[in-house]
């Protein structure tokens, strides 16, 4: 199909895309999918630490996902180093997760 690459409709290369879960389970799974195709990734985790392997992949900030102010000030400090412009994508792969208020 014209546009594609791999199955997906467009190409990630060169995006900006926050992923948070990022270093465990579906999050290092997607992480490293979207690195492969060469987005630019900012990376969160809580209390993993990234892979070894895939420390080179993204810019890994450690940030609890309850707390806002620790979100808001990880984002714009990822955002700030990812570059100019905004991210054009935001992943939140963990499941059963959450402060009570749906985040």
């Amino acid at each position: 199909m014209t546009g594609q690459q791999d199955g997906y409709p467009e190409s990630i290369v060169g995006r900006k895309i926050i992923v948070t879960g990022a270093a465990g389970g579906i999050g290092a799974g997607v992480t490293a999918g979207l690195a492969k195709r060469g987005a630019i990734l900012g990376a969160i985790f809580h209390r993993t630490p990234p892979p070894a392997e895939l420390e080179g992949a993204a810019l890994w900030k450690p940030c609890d996902l309850i707390d806002k102010a620790a979100v808001d000030e990880c984002f714009q400090e990822l955002a700030a180093e990812l570059g100019p412009g905004r991210a054009d994508k935001r992943f939140r792969p963990v499941a059963g997760r959450s402060g009570g208020d749906g985040r």
